[in-house]
């Protein structure tokens, strides 16, 4: 009897040890998820493109005169390049498929066409070649993209500066109660519609010049400058 006494004291006792240890680990566990402090910095920065694509369509009625036949629009279309100071290397052909002729049913007219991509380096390089397309009656352009060439150098610094910004705002919300952070438990970037969005591959990409003007307005405002946006999530543990 007294054997199995012991045995009963010995397992309550254990029982009692496990479960004030289950106890403190769940209190060590609340603890230590109390004490840590969730930010989202955000870092954005408007870049001036350096790289515009352009697609210019040339086309030609079959009752073309020798002013306005597709030749004559090729010549005039480089001539112009030659005055603005652009070089030829800036501009291509397409495709091989580009020169082609269509037919059109509504008025029974066969077409000539012949598209080329070019390459300029500023909204105000492209604002002047539009009004110059436009005096020579070639207005079937289209603006299809606009990059920066360091781009990813940009998207760092913007990273960067998102997560000084996360950091930044730790420190003095935590500073306010009293706390100071310790280390970055996790770091993640937050998905952002906007993070680089350009204005012209939103606003232009479709739109065709009809008239030099309008389109040289749009240019300061829509292609001008476009926005690189980054925020960062960041979750800090507490002294």
């Amino acid at each position: 009897m007294k054997n199995i006494s012991i045995k009963l004291l010995s397992c309550l006792f254990t029982l009692s040890f496990l479960s004030g240890y289950s106890q403190n680990i769940t209190t060590d566990k609340i603890n230590q998820q109390k004490s840590y402090i969730e930010v989202l910095g955000t870092a954005t920065q408007e870049v001036k493109p350096d790289k515009i694509d352009l697609s210019i369509l040339l086309s030609e009625k079959n009752n073309a005169t020798a002013e306005n036949n597709l030749e004559k629009q090729e010549q005039n279309l480089k001539k112009i390049l030659t005055q603005m100071s652009v070089p030829s290397s800036q501009l291509s052909l397409a495709d091989i498929a580009s020169e082609i002729i269509k037919e059109k049913r509504k008025d029974e007219t066969i077409q000539r066409t012949k598209e080329y991509y070019l390459r300029l380096s500023s909204a105000e390089q492209v604002s002047a070649i539009l009004a110059k397309l436009a005096e020579s009656n070639i207005k079937e352009v289209k603006i299809i993209s606009i990059d920066h060439s360091k781009i990813d150098s940009i998207r760092k610094e913007v990273r960067i500066a998102a997560i000084k910004a996360a950091k930044d705002k730790a420190i003095y919300l935590t500073t306010a109660v009293d706390e100071k952070i310790e280390k970055a438990l996790e770091i993640r970037e937050e998905p952002s519609v906007h993070r680089y969005t350009p204005f012209a591959q939103l606003n232009m990409a479709n739109s065709t010049m009809n008239d030099a003007e309008p389109m040289a307005g749009q240019s300061d405002t829509n292609f001008k400058t476009f926005t690189v946006n980054y925020s960062i999530y960041i979750k800090y543990s507490l002294r």
